[in-house]
């Protein structure tokens, strides 16, 4: 069983998120960029090059109308006295009892990357370390498979599962 304490920071359900396309690998998009002269991107980069790695903003959009995705924000405190870590794909969530690993875009803070299915598979592998007596932040868009759903669950490694609300009311 993992040390480490979750908690939702904030949930939202829609059928499109804003998210960085691209990047290959890497889940840390670069810093926005605010156009001098006014337009430009909203505080989404149009394109940067960061080690070698493009980013494009985007969107990440469910299939079809029906299906909807669940953004979820989640904290991750060590309370202990030395160092903790997890990887990426450690973290699953549970709606109406299916359980999801597959997530569509992840990141640090609550800024997302989408990324190709093999890139996916990669991100999954990477650790990510929680330094004693602190936190980190993350955040993930999971396909919702069962929209009329009222609460999910979100599970780290093995520790015991974290319930959340699914509110009635949704974003765009």
């Amino acid at each position: 069983m993992t040390p480490l304490k979750v908690r939702i920071a904030s949930v939202a359900v829609a059928t499109e998120f804003q998210a960085y396309v691209g990047g290959s690998t890497n889940i840390s998009p670069p810093e926005p960029f605010h156009s001098p002269f006014g337009g430009g991107g909203g505080g989404m980069p149009m394109i940067s090059i960061s080690s070698g790695s493009a980013f494009l903003a985007g969107e990440v959009r469910s299939k079809d109308e029906k299906t909807k995705l669940i953004r979820i924000e989640c904290v991750i405190d060590n309370p202990t006295e030395k160092s903790e870590s997890f990887k990426i794909g450690d973290l699953s969530m549970s709606v109406a009892g299916n359980r999801a690993s597959d997530f569509m875009a992840v990141g640090y803070d609550d800024r997302l990357c989408a990324m190709s299915d093999v890139d996916r598979r990669t991100v999954k592998k990477i650790v990510v370390e929680v330094s004693p007596k602190a936190q980190r932040t993350l955040s993930y868009i999971f396909p919702l498979f069962s929209p009329e759903a009222k609460q999910g669950e979100i599970v780290l490694q093995h520790s015991p599962p974290v319930t959340f609300k699914i509110e009635a009311t949704t974003t765009k």
